[in-house]
């Protein structure tokens, strides 16, 4: 996929590649348009993301494409993911 100079890449193109809005997303894909493993954890986390189809051992999970687009555009607007609630425990026992 190419992005012309001056052009503002969609969401939908950054996942597909084609410019074609999927209905469903994996994992895989979160990951590689958001670049962040550990954002798309704690969006996920957070409901910010919703999942469609839980994964299982040889299945992937499937999560809502327009809550991945939603998620992208509170980003865009300055708002973070709450962080993982087992980090913020770490944390608080390393002040302590």
């Amino acid at each position: 996929m190419s992005i012309n100079p001056g052009q503002t890449p969609t969401p939908a193109s950054l996942l597909t590649g084609t410019g074609l809005e999927p209905f469903q997303v994996t994992r895989k894909q979160l990951n590689n348009f958001f670049n962040s493993p550990t954002q798309v954890r704690q969006m996920i986390t957070a409901g910010w993301i919703q999942p469609v189809r839980p994964g299982k051992p040889g299945r992937e999970a499937l999560f809502d494409y327009q809550s991945a687009k939603d998620a992208y555009a509170r980003l865009q607007a300055g708002e973070e993911p709450p962080p993982v609630q087992a980090r913020m425990k770490n944390q608080l026992q390393e002040v302590a």
